[in-house]
């Protein structure tokens, strides 16, 4: 099974004719073979384009009364034009890969005659294309044909009558192969949706389908067309290039979409934090009430037990750190050793020293700090009468709970 192929080709004459230095022969040609090689039509550009267009451009020039709108060469002018027209194009046909001729190489006459059927009707088929050259290539993997044509169209208003013009020039082959005026097919699109149809392609179409009927003919199977659009309107290293550039078209789609996933994930992930956010704000909230709440409980089991709020011993003793500064400066070692073994009753007959007493057994006076320390002392026995309060409950408590636990583990016996 063989595919026809008719991709655009560089138009490089120094290939197609194996014209090449020592040692400059490319490493893909068989030169053995090169024999076999049919070069059917060889014309330069340069003589092509007199026989051409000489006689439009001396008529065109004949008519023109300024120097600087005289045209010289057309081939020159072509060449500086930029309208986008080449010096002429190439096209390289083609049947099989290099597999089928490796497996059967008795085909590679049959290639070659098909090659030649199709390149002897070719101007015939094709008014306006005019044929300068068409070279058989069989020193190479698989045979094939290199074909180069200038396309010319008249009938111009204005200007040069006849020109080179590729889109005029098929626009025209179209309508006079098919009967119907050219009109591109609006099914035909590349991956961003822009139309890739044109009269060249659909010219090729043409000649593909014709070249497909002679292979039949001789014998040779043709595999279905697979259309690739780009394929047929460019070169080798172009439409490779193209197809790179489809890709990354189509990689650019799926970096958006994944961008816009990210997006989308990123999108998700803050709210969800958010949501925690909050949902950890009110469990704080949450929280603090229920430890508040369970404060007030504890509080209010310890007054039903006896026991004294620690809030309530903690503002006693720092209330009694106050009194404590402001009469330190008259505390006396004995004093700091009864306060710290919390014997309130020395320190008051200690403090009670600083009284001076009269014959009468009546208070004369008060020495220096007597009314400090008395505050102190004051402050402190409260202190200390709450603090023992509850650690004597607690002891209870502790007897209470060791007895319990005795009961029962009498009861487990």
């Amino acid at each position: 099974m063989g595919t026809i192929s008719m991709p655009q080709g560089r138009g490089n004459r120094q290939h197609n004719l194996r014209v090449y230095g020592d040692g400059k022969m490319p490493k893909n040609i068989d030169i053995s073979r090169t024999v076999e090689n049919i070069v059917w039509r060889d014309e330069t550009t340069i003589h092509a384009y007199h026989r051409i267009f000489d006689d439009a451009v001396k008529e065109y020039n004949s008519k023109q009364k300024r120097s600087d709108r005289i045209v010289k060469d057309y081939r020159t002018h072509i060449l500086n034009s930029k309208n986008g027209e080449k010096e002429f194009y190439e096209d390289v046909l083609q049947w099989g890969k290099q597999e089928d001729f490796k497996d059967n190489p008795s085909l590679r006459e049959t290639a070659k005659e098909c090659l030649l059927e199709f390149i002897k009707g070719f101007e015939e088929r094709n008014p306006g294309l005019e044929l300068i050259g068409a070279y058989i290539h069989m020193d190479e993997a698989s045979p094939h044909m290199h074909f180069d044509y200038i396309p010319v169209s008249e009938g111009y208003k204005t200007g040069i009558q006849k020109r080179n013009s590729l889109d005029r020039a098929m626009r025209n082959l179209i309508h006079i192969r098919t009967g119907h005026e050219y009109s591109p097919r609006p099914t035909e699109k590349d991956l961003n949706g822009k139309c890739t149809d044109n009269a060249t392609k659909q010219w090729k179409e043409l000649e593909r389908t014709h070249f497909r009927r002679i292979c039949i003919k001789h014998g040779l199977t043709v595999d279905e067309e697979i259309k690739t659009p780009e394929r047929d309107s460019l070169s080798v290293l172009e439409y490779k290039a193209e197809m790179k550039k489809q890709n990354i078209a189509v990689l650019t789609t799926k970096e958006t979409e994944l961008s816009n996933s990210v997006n989308n994930l990123q999108s998700f992930i803050k709210q969800a934090q958010e949501k925690l956010d909050s949902i950890k704000l009110e469990a704080s909230k949450k929280l603090e009430e229920t430890q508040s709440t369970i404060s007030d409980l504890w509080e209010r089991i310890n007054i039903r037990l006896g026991l004294i709020p620690k809030k309530e011993i903690y503002e006693a003793r720092e209330k009694t750190t106050v009194y404590y500064r402001k009469c330190s400066k008259y505390v006396t070692p004995e004093m700091k050793a009864a306060i710290a073994s919390e014997d309130i009753d020395t320190l008051n007959d200690l403090i009670h020293t600083l009284c001076v007493i009269n014959p009468d057994n009546t208070i004369k006076e008060w020495k220096p700090g007597y009314k400090e320390l008395r505050d102190f002392s004051y402050s402190y026995e409260e202190y200390l009468e709450k603090k023992k309060k509850n650690t004597t409950t607690e002891g209870i408590l502790k007897e209470l709970e060791q007895s319990e636990r005795a009961q029962a583990q009498r009861k487990s016996r």
